[in-house]
C-alpha cells in the first residue's frame, strides 16, 4: 500500500507545470533587479495574464523598487484584467511612487485597454 502511495506522489510531482516554475523564477528576477531583468520582464509579458497571479503575490512582499519593476511587467502584459490589481495598488501601496505609477497604468488601461508607454 505504501508503495502505491509513494508511486502516486511521484507521478503527481512529475505533472507539475513547468510554466509555473518559470513564471515564478521570472518574477523573482524582476524583483531582484538583476542584469537579466529585461529578459525576465519579457518572459512575464510572454506569459501574459497567466503571470498576474505570481506578480500579485509578490507585490505584497517585494520592496518598493521591486514593485515598480513588477508594474513595468504589468505594463508590458497590457491586459485590462490587471485593472483591479492596479487600482488596489494605487490606493493602498505604502510607497507614493508605486501608488502614482499604478494609478497612471490603471488610467491608461481603463481608457484604451492598453498601458501608456
Amino acid at each position: 500500500m505504501r508503495a502505491y502511495l509513494l508511486l502516486g506522489l511521484v507521478v503527481l510531482s512529475a505533472c507539475e507545470d513547468q510554466n509555473e516554475t518559470l513564471c515564478r523564477r521570472a518574477v523573482r528576477e524582476v524583483i531582484q533587479g538583476k542584469t537579466n531583468q529585461r529578459l525576465a520582464i519579457k518572459a512575464l509579458a510572454d506569459f501574459g495574464v497567466y503571470a498576474l497571479v505570481d506578480i500579485e503575490q509578490e507585490l505584497q512582499v517585494a520592496p518598493a523598487s521591486g514593485r515598480l519593476r513588477l508594474l513595468e511587467a504589468i505594463e508590458r502584459i497590457g491586459d485590462p484584467r490587471a485593472l483591479p490589481l492596479l487600482q488596489h495598488i494605487a490606493q493602498y501601496d505604502s510607497a507614493k511612487l508605486v501608488r502614482e505609477r499604478a494609478q497612471r497604468l490603471a488610467i491608461a488601461l481603463a481608457a484604451t485597454g492598453k498601458p501608456a508607454s
